[in-house]
């Protein structure tokens, strides 16, 4: 489900003419907040959905996705909840795919600090595949 409370739908996403996933990084069944900033300062909130180290799909409230264009830079912030401390790790995106539900956003920079606070994240939680 997502956080509206529908079944998850993850949009029809990169995949091949038999139905592969065509993105290089492994997706994860995990979901940070995610608060997206513009330069122009719009922003929004939402929960990450197949979270990789190359990008997310944030669901959004309703209405709210469409703020933001393909091909929209952005500021990127996730924040992991639980565990014995809070992660946070903040990067730079680009808005790939918007839908009524939420955006599509690649990851275009990430320094090597939010990496490795990314990769700890993300590690250890087993992939999981796109439906």
């Amino acid at each position: 489900m997502n956080p509206q409370g529908s079944p998850m739908r993850h949009g029809p996403g990169p995949h091949d003419s038999d139905g592969h996933d065509r993105r290089g990084d492994p997706r994860h069944g995990v979901a940070p907040r995610v608060t997206v900033t513009t330069d122009d300062g719009r922003r929004l909130r939402g929960d990450a959905a197949n979270l990789s180290l190359g990008g997310l799909f944030v669901f959004c409230p309703p209405g709210s996705a469409s703020d933001l264009a393909p091909d929209t830079d952005c500021r990127v912030r996730l924040a992991f909840r639980g565990g014995s401390r809070p992660v946070v790790v903040d990067l730079l995106g680009r808005v790939t795919r918007a839908e009524a539900e939420g955006l599509a956003i690649a990851f275009t920079y990430v320094d090597a600090d939010n990496h490795a606070r990314l990769h700890e994240a993300l590690s250890g939680l087993a992939a999981t595949p796109e439906g």
